[in-house]
């Protein structure tokens, strides 16, 4: 899942990118190192999303399970 979140992320850094240079009227490829930058850090920003929902996920499975049903806690 992790790697669907960096793959998404990159795109999403690339695209935020292109579209700026096509919004001021420039070449697209202007700057490529700010296209880099940007791939890398939507990758990151990504990764970190997914490996943060999957931690959210797996902890409300734990309360869940440590809490019990709700006719038992009564």
């Amino acid at each position: 899942m992790t790697l669907f979140g960096a793959v998404f992320g990159a795109a999403f850094g690339l695209n935020t990118k292109l579209l700026s240079n096509a919004l001021q009227k420039v070449p697209y490829m202007r700057h490529p190192w700010e296209h880099l930058a940007l791939i890398g850090a939507g990758a990151y920003i990504g990764h970190i999303a997914t490996d943060n929902y999957e931690n959210q996920v797996n902890d409300v499975a734990a309360l869940r399970s440590m809490l019990g049903k709700p006719e038992e806690r009564e």
